[in-house]
């Protein structure tokens, strides 16, 4: 009875982590395909933290645009700045949270983030993630002067992530298949030398 039950909790053992080992293949799919360091101008779909100080009665605010829409932003509000100042994050976090998306026409579900992290020089490395058309998201690295970014990396979710998920589930299948297969060899290599050494 022991070696069907050994049989049974590895056979069972196999089928509960394949689902996670998809998802582990997917998300390794999804940060080395879908994530693209940038060469060169950034595309128009990179999204970019904007800022326009206060002005009369109305406070800093701030806007997370796509990189396209920029050069009219920048006609409209010429004292735009890339930097965020300390002590201005967690109220435009707020702000932009609760702002339209400039010149564009998402879906009701729309939404927009951003991270800054401070450097040596008064740069500033920021992350923004935008999700446009309820299921599109553009995320972007960049290192930003007070009129000036450096692009890193730009990833776009929805598309590419839905084809990472189409092969996942057969690059985890194979990864399965040749393990077993790897397995069975083993199995029957050590079955071969035991018999040979009880054989008088």
């Amino acid at each position: 009875m022991k070696g069907p039950l050994k049989g049974v909790l590895a056979a069972l053992a196999v089928l509960l982590s394949f689902p996670v080992s998809c998802a582990g293949v997917m998300i390794v799919l999804h940060e080395t395909v879908a994530k693209q360091k940038v060469e060169g101008p950034p595309p128009d779909h990179f999204p970019v933290l904007v800022r326009v100080p206060a002005a009369d009665d109305k406070p800093a605010r701030a806007w997370i645009l796509l990189y396209r829409n920029l050069g009219k932003f920048s006609k409209e509000n010429p004292d735009y700045s890339f930097l965020i100042p300390a002590g201005e994050e967690s109220r435009l976090q707020d702000w932009v949270a609760s702002q339209p998306l400039y010149d564009e026409k998402p879906d009701p579900g729309h939404w927009g983030s951003f991270r800054v992290r401070r450097l040596s020089d008064g740069r500033q490395a920021i992350e923004v993630s935008l999700t446009i058309y309820a299921d599109e998201t553009f995320e972007s690295w960049y290192e930003a002067t007070d009129r000036e970014i450096e692009p890193h990396y730009v990833r776009a979710q929805g598309g590419v992530f839905a084809i990472t998920g189409m092969l996942a589930v057969p690059l985890t299948l194979a990864a399965y298949v040749v393990g077993l297969i790897l397995y069975g060899i083993v199995r029957f290599v050590r079955s071969r030398r035991r018999r040979q050494n009880q054989t008088p």
